[in-house]
C-alpha cells in the first residue's frame, strides 16, 4: 500500500490553522526552546538572525543520505541558512553562522520543493528548517496545490520546542534526528543549547508518538525515524549514554546511524577537545556497543 503524504493526510482547513498557528511567529518567536519573542515583522532579530524573508543556503539533490533516503536518485535536499544552534564545529558554517545565503520568497520556494520532485528525487528533505518554519510551510501548501506528492523529511539538530515539533505530524513523514550530547553542559559548552538533554529526550519521545514505526515501500523510507549519533573526540561516552537510554526507551528496533564524519570546522579549532579529528579507538568504542546492544537495522558509517 502507498503511503500517503502528511500533508495530503489533512484538510486544507486543518493545514490552514497550522500555519495560522506558524506565522504567529513571525510576531513573537517562540520557534525553539530559546523563546526570543523579537517581532520579525519589524525585522527584530533573535539569536539566530533569522528575518521574516526566507533564505536558503543551498538547494540540491544529495545521494549521500542514508541508503533508505537517499535510494538511486537522490533526496531533494533543502538547506535553510541561520541556525537556532550555534555549535562551534558546524561543517555548514558558512550559511547556519555566518548567514550567507539566498532570500527566496514563499512562492518561490514552492518551485524549489517542485523542481527537486521534478528531478526525481524520492523525498523533500528540510535540513535545519526550524527558524523559517512558518515560511517553508506555507510553500509546503502551494506546492502541494500544484503537485507536490514526495514524502517530507524533518533533518533537525533534535533540540527544538516540544510545541513546535508536535505541529510536526502535520507535514513531517520522517524525522532524521540528532542526539548529540548525553549532558547539558557539554551541549551548552560547544552547541549553546539551553537544557540540551532534556529538550532533545522530549522531542525523540513526540517523535515516536507522531511516527511510531518505520515503513518502506521498495527500500525507501516513507515513514518513521533515524536517529543520528555523531561521535565526537572525547565524548564517545556521551553517545554510549544516549544509545542506552534509546535502547531503554524505544528498543533496539531504532534506526540508528552511527556517523565517524566528524572533522573540526569553523571555530573548533579553538575549543579543544574539537581541534581534532576522532580516533579509531573512539569510533570502535560506540560502534561496539551499537552491535552488543542489538542495534542492528540501522547503518555504521565508515571511519
Amino acid at each position: 500500500m502507498k503511503q500517503t503524504p502528511e500533508y495530503l493526510s489533512y484538510t486544507l482547513n486543518e493545514l490552514r490553522n497550522v500555519q495560522e498557528q506558524l506565522n504567529a511567529h513571525l510576531d513573537s518567536c517562540a520557534l525553539c526552546p530559546r523563546n526570543c519573542s523579537v517581532n520579525r515583522r519589524k525585522e527584530e532579530l533573535g539569536f539566530c538572525k533569522a528575518g521574516q524573508v526566507v533564505k536558503l543556503g543551498n538547494y540540491m539533490v544529495h545521494k549521500g543520505e542514508e541508503p533508505p533516503i537517499s535510494g538511486d536518485l537522490g533526496s531533494g535536499t533543502v538547506f535553510f541558512a541561520h541556525c537556532t544552534l550555534r555549535c562551534c564545529y558546524c561543517q555548514n558554517f558558512q550559511f547556519s553562522q555566518l548567514h550567507k545565503g539566498t532570500d527566496y520568497s514563499i512562492e518561490d520556494l514552492a518551485q524549489v520543493y517542485l523542481w527537486l520532485q521534478d528531478q526525481g528525487c524520492h523525498n523533500l528533505n528540510w535540513v535545519s528548517p526550524t527558524q523559517f518554519l512558518p515560511q517553508a510551510f506555507s510553500a509546503l501548501l502551494i506546492a502541494r496545490e500544484k503537485g507536490l506528492r514526495i514524502p517530507l523529511i524533518w533533518n533537525t539538530s533534535g533540540w527544538e520546542s516540544p510545541k513546535i515539533i508536535s505541529l510536526s505530524k502535520y507535514f513531517c513523514d520522517i524525522f532524521l534526528m540528532d542526539v548529540r550530547y548525553s549532558k547539558d553542559k557539554t551541549g551548552f559548552e560547544f552547541s549553546k543549547a539551553i537544557e540540551y538533554q532534556k529538550f532533545n529526550r522530549k522531542c525523540v519521545e513526540i517523535a515516536h508518538e507522531i511516527q511510531p514505526e518505520n515503513i518502506f515501500e521498495n527500500g525507501l523510507l516513507k515513514k518513521g525515524i533515524i536517529i543520528r549519533l555523531l561521535v565526537l573526540p572525547e565524548l564517545e561516552n556521551e553517545c554510549i549514554e544516549n544509545l542506552l537510554w534509546i535502547k531503554s526507551s524505544f528498543g533496539s528496533n531504532t534506526l540508528i546511524s552511527l556517523m565517524s564524519q566528524y572533522f573540526p570546522a569553523w571555530e573548533a579549532l579553538k575549543n579543544p577537545p574539537l581541534n581534532r579529528k576522532i580516533t579509531k579507538e573512539e569510533f570502535d568504542k560506540v560502534s561496539s556497543k551499537l552491535t552488543s546492544l542489538g542495534f542492528d537495522k540501522g547503518w555504521i558509517q565508515d571511519l
